[in-house]
């Protein structure tokens, strides 16, 4: 569904995706809103007013009309949108598995930010601020109550931050959960404001301010940073290294996950079973991670007897064209069909008595040309169609052709 203005196409999905970027940055204050009407505080006589409006007294006409428009305001807008938002964060994994690509960037808004196995956790920020929102109405005269309550949110929140580290760059995840320590020490400070002040508590909660102000201004600069880094020609170990603190060699890598694919298939499946009942629970949680995301991303079509865990496919979930999306899906489709193919003849031409005389050789690698693979996505066996095997040149191909995407992901979180 589109509307042509010009020579541009306008698409829905694109549109919703902007709409809910806009509402997401509003949500806490719109939920604080609608709770106005029922923020009541108690005077020495007995009676109540509202908080933001102390003429009006709790239980007169006029509250109860403001009351019920900000249920209704509070049910079909704050509700529904976090309904829907909950929607479909549990219905991403399938839309990408089902190669939906345009639903899963309708809510594009909720899970660019995040790392795609914990693409959910901005529901967790919703569910912060609206939770905030809910201590002032349900402690409006009990200023020790909204201290507790704040606290204990804070600090859930921040479990679950440092548990799954769920930001892409690795600077906002330190960032966030400097913040988060700093408010909830600030929150316990003041918890009791009929005790005069002393001159440790200014002191201390000056340094807090301190402290919070140098982090969001170095997290500012480091993104704004990276940001100028992504415009030059060659600044993506640059930006890498200003928000991750490190830059991964991908040719290394792909070397690396060749090679023990190789020594895997030698190993018999009871020994296996056996190393891997030995570790301990993280190592196999890291292990099903890494399962999941080479089935996801590097097979694409295979069955998902392979995927423990649940995450979005960076080919779906990523801001691409669709034609350049097809290109990457075949391109991907040709790499893993090359490495199969060489590991499995491989594997069947092995004999054990000459295990020792001659070594496994490594598998045949090609550069993948638009003739070979992006118009049929699959490797001819005629010597004509055939490239040289030139193990830099695929490398380099691999690498130009897939990790602009992950450079431009690292990005977005600073939109």
């Amino acid at each position: 569904m589109w509307l042509r203005f010009g020579a541009r196409r306008w698409r829905f999905f694109k549109t919703f995706n902007t709409m809910g970027a806009f509402y997401q940055i509003g949500f806490a204050t719109l939920s604080a809103q609608t709770f106005q009407p029922l923020m009541c505080y108690s005077h020495p006589n007995g009676s109540q007013s509202l908080l933001e409006f102390p003429s009006t007294f709790c239980g007169d006409t006029e509250q109860i009309i403001m009351a019920v428009f900000g249920v209704v305001l509070l049910v079909v807008v704050v509700a529904g949108f976090f309904i829907l938002c909950l929607v479909a964060v549990l219905q991403m994994p399938r839309w990408s598995v089902k190669h939906h690509r345009e639903r899963v960037q309708a809510f594009t808004f909720l899970t660019n930010k995040f790392r795609f196995n914990v693409w959910w956790f901005g529901m967790a920020l919703l569910a912060r601020g609206f939770a905030l929102s809910v201590t002032v109405v349900v402690g409006s005269d009990v200023p020790e109550l909204q201290v507790a309550l704040a606290s204990v949110i804070l600090l859930l929140y921040l479990c679950v931050l440092v548990r799954f580290w769920p930001w892409k760059a690795s600077i906002l995840n330190y960032a966030d959960a400097a913040v988060c320590s700093c408010l909830l020490l600030l929150i316990n400070l003041s918890r009791d404001a009929s005790l005069p002040s002393t001159i440790f508590t200014d002191d201390f909660s000056m340094v807090m301010l301190c402290l919070l102000a140098a982090f969001v201004a170095t997290t500012g600069i480091l993104c704004v940073s990276a940001l100028i880094l992504s415009k030059c020609k060659n600044g993506g170990a640059g930006q890498s290294l200003l928000l991750n603190f490190s830059q991964p060699n991908v040719t290394k890598i792909s070397k690396a996950v060749q090679d023990t694919a190789k020594e895997l298939l030698q190993i018999e499946a009871g020994h296996l079973e056996d190393a891997l009942s030995t570790m301990n629970t993280y190592d196999l949680e890291a292990l099903t991670n890494t399962i999941t995301l080479v089935s996801m991303e590097l097979f694409p079509d295979s069955v998902p007897h392979g995927r423990f865990h649940h995450r979005i496919a960076v080919r779906v979930a990523s801001r691409m064209s669709h034609c350049q999306s097809r290109q990457m899906m075949q391109l991907r489709q040709a790499l893993s069909s090359s490495m199969m193919s060489g590991v499995a003849s491989e594997t069947l031409h092995h004999r054990p008595d000459e295990a020792e005389e001659k070594p496994v050789e490594a598998a045949p690698r090609w550069t993948l040309t638009p003739s070979d693979s992006t118009e049929t996505g699959e490797h001819e066996d005629s010597q004509e169609n055939r490239a040289e095997p030139n193990e830099e040149d695929a490398d380099e191909v691999l690498n130009q052709r897939i990790g602009w995407a992950d450079r431009g992901a690292t990005v977005e979180v600073m939109m």
